[in-house]
């Protein structure tokens, strides 16, 4: 892995990580490079945002993989709500039908 970097807080010292792998309605080939490219740039700041970290990144044209680190006092449920929101909220205004 990239960065193998422990993350320290007041209580404790995690290193958790967790790869997600989202894929299109019906795995329809949609993604277009630049979509890829818009998609990792906001799943990136959406997790910086969170205080977690973005490790790795990989998409084709039907899915994408992420490989991110992020605190246990988070609920990974509520986090990748949000990723998820932020992400189609982009790709809806930058890419419309």
């Amino acid at each position: 892995f990239v960065n193998m970097a422990v993350k320290f807080s007041a209580r404790g010292v995690s290193d958790i990580k967790a790869h997600l792998v989202l894929v299109s309605k019906y795995r329809k080939k949609v993604f277009t490079d630049e979509m890829l490219t818009t998609i990792e740039a906001v799943m990136n700041k959406n997790l910086e945002k969170n205080g977690c970290e973005l490790i790795e990144f990989n998409g084709e044209s039907d899915h994408v993989h992420l490989l991110f680190q992020y605190l246990p006092q988070q609920q990974l449920s509520r986090l990748l709500n949000s990723m998820k929101t932020a992400t189609s909220r982009v790709l809806s205004k930058q890419f419309e039908a």
